[in-house]
């Protein structure tokens, strides 16, 4: 049975479903145990697909729409399932429609989950540096005001943290212009450990969120629960899975 972790802050809100999913309940192996939704670093697309099964189970069967990832800033207002094959390519998905299951897969990126209480809007986001830089989060939350949020709750899930985030100068001087405090000097030289959950509370702040939290969930270190990019890198592991984190207006709205 799966055990997503919860927001205490989302938690509060009734007409919501939502989980940050761990690594665990599914039935992937190796590297990839076992609750692997990747199916394109090397899983058998089986594993996935049964592990996609169970959450969507979870989700009380509702449909579960899954991006195309690409680091970028595109935002997607959603109002029925994605009836192709081809998962748009797209970090962001809003809608105001109940039984959709909006979800992100991270392993170290910063998942997000978005709701206005009062407007009905629900958000997920995907923001690795990369999307950060470009303020996905920040945009996400204009996008949501412009179909009439006004008050919007984000909690953001397990990722990275800047103790585990080190980053070389390129990522250092992209943002040191407005978010130069966020770094402090690595023990390698000429390099530096990064907030990139910092950076994001900020930019959500920038754009009047009402409420944001930061669960303290670490994916480098807690190897039991959560897949970590850097730390099969750092480990010389070929591949890596990755956790989803999901949410859904249910249909008593």
């Amino acid at each position: 049975m799966l055990k997503p972790l919860q927001s205490p802050l989302l938690s509060q809100i009734s007409f919501i479903k939502h989980g940050f999913f761990t690594r665990q309940g599914g039935i992937s192996e190796g590297i990839y145990a076992s609750l692997n939704l990747s199916k394109t670093k090397g899983d058998r697309v089986e594993n996935v697909q049964e592990n996609q099964r169970r959450i969507t189970e979870w989700f009380d069967n509702k449909p579960l729409l899954l991006m195309d990832q690409i680091h970028e800033d595109g935002i997607l207002f959603v109002t029925d399932p994605f009836e192709n094959k081809e998962l748009p390519k797209s970090d962001a998905l809003i809608t105001n429609s109940p039984n959709l299951v909006l979800s992100v897969r991270t392993a170290d990126c910063i998942p997000l989950l978005l709701v206005d209480p009062e407007s009905k809007l629900i958000g997920a986001i995907h923001s690795g540096w990369r999307g950060t830089l470009k303020n996905i989060a920040g945009k996400t939350v204009q996008k949501m005001k412009t179909k009439g949020a006004k008050k919007i709750f984000a909690s953001l899930g397990p990722a990275i943290s800047q103790q585990h985030f080190e980053v070389g100068p390129e990522v250092y001087e992209a943002f040191k212009g407005q978010y130069q405090h966020f770094f402090t000097p690595s023990p390698t030289p000429n390099h530096y450990l990064c907030d990139l959950k910092g950076i994001v509370v900020e930019q959500l702040t920038q754009v009047g969120i009402h409420t944001a939290e930061i669960l303290p969930y670490d994916t480098y270190s807690a190897h039991d629960l959560f897949f970590s990019c850097r730390r099969a890198t750092n480990q010389n592991q070929p591949h890596f899975g990755c956790q989803l984190s999901a949410i859904m207006i249910t249909s008593g709205v």
